[in-house]
């Protein structure tokens, strides 16, 4: 586990103990896509939204 993953969940049982919810992270795969999102790149270029 990243330590980016490991701090996000970290903080939201934080988060549902204080406000309570839903315990768990819904999805897994989407949430680590999601993390990885600003280090995608192809042919040297960064694959963000477009400006």
């Amino acid at each position: 586990m990243s330590v980016a993953l490991f701090r996000i969940k970290s903080h939201s049982q934080a988060q549902i103990a204080q406000f309570s919810g839903s315990h768990g992270i819904r999805d897994q795969e989407l949430l680590e896509s999601a993390l990885a999102q600003p280090q995608a790149t192809f042919g040297g270029q960064y694959l963000g939204l477009a400006e």
